[in-house]
């Protein structure tokens, strides 16, 4: 399976999970009869339409952080980055490594970034139900200070993993582009000894 392949499997499965959960805050799906299939396919499509609304209201989220890439940049150089546009020199990175073709796992990581972007207002959504004692609205949760507990270490280890990723981003794409120009240096020199 190709990245590009793997990143739209991953992409849907994101999808079709938080529509599932958000679906399972109201609806005990029956997969025995014919309405687990269009339960499937309602929850993918409310996992569209979340991930649209999210997207639109997290865009400060998706802004690239100087300083983050500032340190993973250090990490990988060993210096720091004195030019004023840091992300400039990130996007120009990025770039180049797509068109090389080493994103690698950079599309993979860049999605359970999404992933975990999108399933913290879901658990945050299933805390607020559990604290304010929704039988009604939720019969399978039992409503208990245990459920609330774990809910809440579920929604700090979604935020804690959201950042790990972005960092890990970053950090990929700095050293990608440090060994493609150290390998386009070595073929140009071993070029211009060959002529």
């Amino acid at each position: 399976m190709s990245i590009v392949n793997g990143l739209g499997f991953y992409e849907s499965i994101n999808k079709l999970i938080i529509g599932f959960l958000l679906l399972f805050l109201f609806v005990k799906p029956d997969f025995e009869s014919s309405q687990g299939v269009l339960f499937l396919i309602l929850a993918y499509i409310i996992g569209c339409i979340y991930q649209a609304i999210i997207r639109s209201l997290t865009k400060s989220w998706l802004i690239l952080r100087e300083c983050e890439i500032a340190k993973a940049y250090k990490q990988i150089y060993k210096i720091e980055y004195s030019e004023k546009d840091i992300k400039d020199l990130y996007l120009q990175s990025y770039y180049e490594i797509t068109n090389a073709g080493l994103l690698l796992n950079i599309p993979i990581n860049e999605a359970l970034e999404n992933f975990m972007r999108n399933l913290a207002p879901v658990l945050a959504l299933y805390l607020v139900v559990i604290v304010s004692n929704c039988n009604d609205l939720t019969p399978f949760l039992n409503n208990s200070t245990t459920d609330a507990i774990f809910v809440f270490l579920l929604l700090i280890c979604v935020y804690v993993l959201r950042f790990y990723y972005q960092k890990e981003v970053y950090r990929l794409v700095w050293e990608a582009i440090y060994y493609w120009d150290k390998i386009k240096d070595k073929n140009r020199l071993n070029y211009e000894k060959g002529n």
